[in-house]
């Protein structure tokens, strides 16, 4: 019909071979790079090292054209870790002739892998609550990239059954929302539009799982439920309710372990999240905080 958008086609990543080519192209730099402050002749010697972890049709000024905005920084292991994602994660664009600079915009349409990486409870609007999710981008332009979505409980209840939750009166319903941190699922990311100021930046209007991504998630669902895994620390209690971070657990719901302090609000010594230790609100006292905002 005239003026519509044609649909895209989904076409999914396969994930397991991005992370092992990011890996490799990690395994190859990194002893040699971290701590190193580059100029432009050490990138060129860096995008040979590694263009030597790709097929040699992928060509080395290729590379070269897509880490150059490098030069004159301190790499450390993240830097290096994040640019050999994003090459993996373009890997078609690079085998095409085309470069793969950091993103900065989103140019045009495309389906894009996503894993929620941490969850905030929040007023959604002023009779909705639910929560602000931070999700990382695993493939694609904007690879690496977080992109800061909000989803009422409703929406995200009715959604989870798309994610690899069970209906609310089945075994494995989505209770709580800090249960969504680790799922994946594709969002079809769209080009900015200067008549919506919502859609600017990192924006999808689209949602839709792949059989891998369904794959993965029940199994972190299920383990979440001890089928399969064991606690590495032999806790009983839920995992959404635990104070270990999923730098230490692969199973847990939010990144950082959390720490014991005195709450400035509540006065107990209670579970507070280290990042905002300056601020001196437990867990607790801050979701009562961000939900009556």
């Amino acid at each position: 019909m005239p003026g519509t958008t044609p649909q895209l086609p989904f076409t999914p990543y396969r994930l397991h071979d991005v992370f092992k080519r990011r890996d490799r192209l990690l395994t190859l730099c990194l002893d040699e790079y971290d701590h190193v402050e580059v100029t432009g002749l050490d990138l060129r010697e860096l995008s040979c090292l590694l263009q030597s972890g790709f097929p040699k049709y992928v060509d080395e000024d290729i590379l070269f054209r897509s880490i150059r905005h490098l030069s004159g920084q301190l790499l450390d292991e993240d830097i290096l870790r994040n640019e050999c994602w994003r090459l993996a994660g373009n890997y078609l664009d690079l085998t095409q002739g085309r470069p793969v600079p950091p993103w900065t915009h989103q140019r045009y349409r495309e389906w894009v892998p996503l894993q929620v990486v941490e969850c905030r409870l929040c007023r959604v609007s002023r009779r909705k609550i639910g929560a602000e999710l931070d999700a990382r981008c695993l493939a694609g332009t904007p690879c690496t990239e977080i992109c800061r979505f909000r989803w009422t409980t409703d929406f995200a209840r009715g959604f989870s059954i798309h994610l690899g939750f069970t209906p609310s009166w089945k075994d494995y319903p989505l209770r709580m929302l800090e249960q969504l941190v680790g799922l994946r699922f594709y969002g079809q990311m769209e080009p900015p539009d200067p008549n919506h100021e919502y859609r600017q930046g990192l924006y999808f209007d689209k949602m839709q799982p792949s059989a891998a991504c369904l794959n993965y998630n029940r199994k972190l669902i299920r383990a979440r439920r001890r089928l399969g895994f064991k606690c590495p620390r032999g806790y009983r209690h839920p995992c959404h309710k635990c104070y270990v971070g999923y730098r230490e657990c692969p199973v847990a719901t939010h990144p950082v372990t959390f720490i014991l302090r005195t709450c400035r609000e509540c006065g107990r010594d209670q579970w507070m999240d280290p990042r905002q230790e300056a601020i001196g609100f437990c867990i607790a006292c801050r979701h009562k905080k961000d939900l009556s905002e």
